[in-house]
């Protein structure tokens, strides 16, 4: 028997009577917190985690070749990362886009390219004669060029719903045009 420990301490089957049992329960917690078990009452030895296995490593002539575990850091895995662009759900960006030109008066074709397709136009169908033109005319005949564009559209963009469509195709075009009566 160890010093300072009665017979009466100890029973028969090697465990602690009931008044020794909570102090040998604190220290034992005590002696091992990080470890500590509700079996370790009855084995005071300390519970340790299991150490993770090591694979062994392959020699090759560029080094040590790993197996397993993860990949080492790299340079490139310091730089943060941009944060990726928000996604729009389909359509919001295009209703977007229709309330600003519907806000905007500013015309929707580019001046130069629609001003040279008009002095072309104009050059074929007149060879002979040399046309200028003011810069109003060239704006006035932009602003009804789009007008009857954005209408045309429109008239099919009617022609595609009646269809049970969302998309306008060709043949809405052609109904649309052919109800206004501009084609047979």
């Amino acid at each position: 028997m160890r010093e300072g420990q009665s017979k009466n301490t100890a029973n028969s089957k090697g465990g602690w009577n009931s008044s020794q049992s909570k102090v040998s329960r604190t220290q034992n917690k005590a002696d091992c917190s990080q470890f500590w078990h509700p079996l370790s009452q009855y084995f005071p030895i300390a519970i340790m985690a299991k150490a993770k296995q090591q694979f062994p490593q392959k020699r090759t002539d560029a080094g040590l070749v790993r197996r397993g575990g993860k990949a080492p850091r790299s340079a490139s895995d310091d730089v943060k990362k941009k944060p990726m662009k928000k996604r729009w759900r389909p359509g919001t960006v295009a209703l977007r886009d229709i309330k600003k030109y519907q806000r905007g008066g500013d015309l929707l074709i580019p001046k130069r390219p629609f001003q040279r397709l008009v002095r072309k136009i104009a050059e074929d169908l007149s060879s002979k004669i040399d046309i200028r033109f003011q810069s109003m005319a060239l704006e006035a005949i932009q602003e009804a060029a789009e007008a009857f564009i954005v209408g045309l559209f429109e008239d099919a963009n009617l022609c595609a719903i009646h269809g049970s469509r969302v998309t306008i195709m060709q043949k809405d075009m052609q109904l649309a045009r052919r109800i206004r009566g501009e084609r047979f």
